[in-house]
């Protein structure tokens, strides 16, 4: 299952096996179910205002533009596997990535995708761009990274020091972004993606997502076997916290202050913090599904 919740957190959305689509009015203590016509896996959700867009199994892609009152499908994804999908702030234009090297944009609220050139035939499994939506990195399997500086426009491959799967990124702006990847890889550029330097993650585990505040200077990443880490220094060093699980976690979303998180795991696990990730209280949750998330 994937999770996007607004900024303030009071509403969220979770999508997961078979076309589950699922709201919380309440932040993530309870959600309920919202109809839609697909029965495909979905991978990832991501939103904007009123916007969100889920994205999965055979090209599936389910935009809502009534904060999940009606669901449509997007045309033109060509039945490709798709694992991620980012809304830019004006609602309009997203961008999805997925497998054989798969970069997708939509300009019309997600009724109808293209597909972009890239010069990767690799799977790809992370889309952010930056706050001004000119900046933004794709990342993907054997260490694949993306950037763009002009909107999606053109995309060039960088050169990064790990041949992992990375597995998500993160833009903290225009400058700064982190990947993280299989067996613990952590990756941060601070000059556009024209660089990247490993960081210390202290563990082998799987990373499946990371975050941080508007800040850049708390964030937190999330992976296998419980594993939650945490900095509060813009990244330089990484502490694990006690997420009080060994279940894999699979995404995180954060508050802009930090001060409040969810993260979702396999089997529905849904866990949430309001004390900066001090600790760790879990969430009811719908009917088990595996479960990723991407922040909003």
């Amino acid at each position: 299952m994937t999770l996007a919740l607004t900024a303030d957190a009071g509403h969220g959305w979770a999508a997961g096996d078979d076309g589950l689509i699922l709201v919380s009015a309440d932040g993530g203590p309870s959600w309920e179910p919202q109809l839609n016509r697909s029965h495909k896996d979905l991978m990832a959700v991501h939103g904007a205002g009123a916007t969100r867009t889920a994205v999965g199994q055979d090209g599936t892609v389910l935009t809502t533009t009534d904060h999940g009152a009606v669901w449509r499908t997007g045309t033109g994804t060509d039945g490709l596997l798709l694992w991620s999908v980012h809304v830019l702030e004006d609602e309009r234009h997203a961008w999805a990535v997925g497998a054989g090297g798969a970069v997708l944009v939509t300009d019309d609220d997600g009724a109808s995708w293209r597909r972009c050139e890239v010069p990767v035939e690799a799977d790809l499994f992370g889309v952010r761009l930056g706050p001004g939506g000119c900046v933004g990195y794709v990342v993907g399997a054997g260490g694949a990274v993306l950037v763009t500086d002009d909107g999606g426009a053109s995309w060039r491959r960088c050169k990064v020091p790990v041949g992992a799967d990375l597995t998500y990124v993160h833009a903290v702006d225009d400058d700064t972004a982190w990947a993280v990847g299989r067996t613990g890889t952590l990756l941060a550029t601070r000059d556009g993606g024209a660089t990247w330097s490993p960081r210390d993650a202290g563990t082998d585990a799987a990373l499946w997502a990371v975050t941080f505040t508007s800040q850049g200077d708390r964030g937190w990443a999330v992976g296998d076997l419980g594993t939650v880490l945490a900095t509060d220094d813009g990244g330089q060093v990484w502490k694990p916290q006690d997420s009080g699980t060994s279940g894999n976690l699979k995404s995180i979303w954060a508050s802009p202050d930090g001060s409040r998180a969810h993260i979702v795991g396999d089997g529905s696990l849904v866990l949430a913090t309001s004390d900066g990730g001090a600790s760790w209280t879990q969430q009811s949750p719908a009917p088990a599904r595996t479960c990723t998330a991407s922040a909003s």
